[in-house]
């Protein structure tokens, strides 16, 4: 038996080497080496809410994600992408998507949408972004993916 040590941290997945050997000339081990994989567990990363209101002359809204549990033990690369409702980019708002990368000494960002203000009387208008994985990392998953942004009419 080897114990494992959790340390927290997402790694790449790890290996060793078993070697086996007896001292009984009558036992043939095949094979006489093995390898142990140590694969890492679950760094979850997310939106920090799942809704942002914003008035339509606040002139920009900040949306902020990043780790929400386990530890990052290398850099992730990230996509925020916009996705159109009822508001739409770039009358209502102005996002370009962004790559990101997240890393053991930088596990959170912050980025800005400019808020248009049209100059027009209207109901709720909302948009949302989401945030994808760019880095194949097995065991890291995106929880919340999307945020909805609210814009309340100013007019």
């Amino acid at each position: 038996s080897v114990p494992i040590i959790d340390n927290g941290i997402l790694e790449d997945t790890e290996q060793f080497f078993g070697d086996l050997s007896t001292s009984d000339p009558d036992v043939d081990l095949r094979p006489q080496r093995t390898t142990i994989r140590i694969v890492d567990d679950a760094v979850v990363i997310g939106f920090g809410d799942v809704t942002y209101n914003v008035k339509e002359g606040d002139g920009s809204v900040s949306i902020s994600f990043g780790v929400l549990s386990g530890t990052l033990g290398v850099s992730v690369d990230l996509i925020v992408f916009e996705i159109d409702d009822s508001a739409i980019s770039p009358i209502d708002y102005s996002y370009t998507t962004t790559t990101y990368t997240l890393s053991p000494s930088s596990p959170n960002q912050t980025f800005t949408i400019t808020i248009l203000d049209d100059g027009l009387l209207e109901d709720v208008e909302s948009f949302m972004v989401q945030l994808a994985l760019l880095t194949t990392r097995i065991h890291t998953f995106i929880s919340p993916s999307l945020s909805a942004i609210k814009i309340y009419d100013n007019d």
